[in-house]
């Protein structure tokens, strides 16, 4: 296909985003959504491209997901799901990360809207995939000299059916320690 450069950025409806919410820390899209975090905002915008707007597609806001108090880490978008990586900046400390997890979405076009799938999933990665009907996420913990990050394995969770949650699948991990396996998902 053709790609076309858009007239207009793509922004939240309203007025300009000022940077500070960190608007596009995070983006991803499939097919016709797109998911762009603002970071400090605590907030995911998602967009839905329009195919009967002629040459354009012009992307369009549908709805806003917000955590409060969380900040966002990522989004993912894959078919009608949104993935939403949070870390609770409140448990920060001495070269540690906040608490993280991935809360999860479904979109239904119907009433142009999304609903919670399920409980936020923990998720304390800073690696994490979602195809489909798979999410993937690096598990980590603190090393035992606490002079880092050791990747303990690969958490697997599938969905069975689209309005469904995920649930795990299989857990893969590697018999050397701090190999870095899982340090790196696709």
């Amino acid at each position: 296909g053709l790609w076309v450069k858009m007239d207009e950025p793509l922004l939240p409806e309203g007025e300009a985003k000022p940077s500070w919410t960190w608007f596009g820390y995070s983006v991803d899209l499939d097919g016709d959504l797109a998911c762009v975090a603002a970071a400090l905002e605590s907030a995911v915008y998602i967009f839905r491209r329009n195919r009967d707007d002629g040459d354009s597609a012009a992307w369009t806001q549908i709805d806003k997901l917000s955590v409060d108090r969380l900040r966002i880490w990522e989004c993912m978008v894959a078919g009608n799901t949104v993935a939403v990586q949070t870390y609770d900046p409140s448990t920060e400390g001495d070269n540690k990360p906040g608490l993280r997890d991935i809360r999860l979405y479904h979109y239904d076009p119907d009433r142009n809207g999304f609903s919670v799938l399920q409980d936020p999933l923990p998720a304390n990665s800073y690696n994490r995939v979602l195809s489909k009907d798979y999410l993937a996420f690096s598990a980590t913990s603190a090393s035992p000299s606490g002079d880092g990050v050791v990747y303990d394995g690969v958490s697997i969770y599938h969905q069975q059916d689209e309005h469904g949650p995920f649930n795990l699948h299989q857990i893969l991990n590697s018999s050397d320690y701090n190999d870095m396996f899982g340090a790196r998902l696709a």
